[in-house]
């Protein structure tokens, strides 16, 4: 009886571990060279409710399969990316905490690399992204 339990406790904790919940919300920001950052957020509701957001570089219309972690945090409000450069980018937080962060990226692609500069700025508010946002 006790290996039954134990064994459809275990049954339950891998499946529970197994699934991940696909995020709550993405929102695309395109930038030169069709690099495209991607911020998904998951929320979930209930009496103890979390907020995580995690951001992603990667190229967008299918070219190549590379994507690289940015940052991630939790309660994390992204409203724009600014680009300054062909390969420098600002990332604008209107509040949260960020839990880590990559000041540089690398993405390949099957041509040769491309090295993105991230930077974190809490107060650009009021500076126009360079490219609007595509929600998903």
């Amino acid at each position: 009886m006790t290996r039954l339990l134990v064994s459809v406790m275990l049954a339950g904790l891998l499946s529970i571990l197994g699934c991940s919940k696909p995020p709550t919300k993405a929102t695309e920001f395109r930038g030169p060279a069709n690099v495209v950052y991607t911020v998904e957020t998951w929320e979930d509701a209930g009496a103890i409710s979390s907020d995580f957001t995690r951001v992603y570089a990667g190229f967008g219309g299918g070219r190549g399969r590379d994507r690289s972690l940015v940052m991630d945090g939790a309660y994390l409000e992204i409203p724009h990316i600014v680009w300054s450069g062909q390969n420098d980018v600002t990332i604008c937080i209107a509040d949260g905490r960020v839990n880590s962060f990559q000041s540089s990226t690398t993405l390949h692609a099957s041509g040769s690399p491309i090295k993105l500069r991230n930077h974190l700025d809490e107060h650009c508010g009021g500076l126009p992204s360079t490219v609007a946002p595509n929600g998903r």
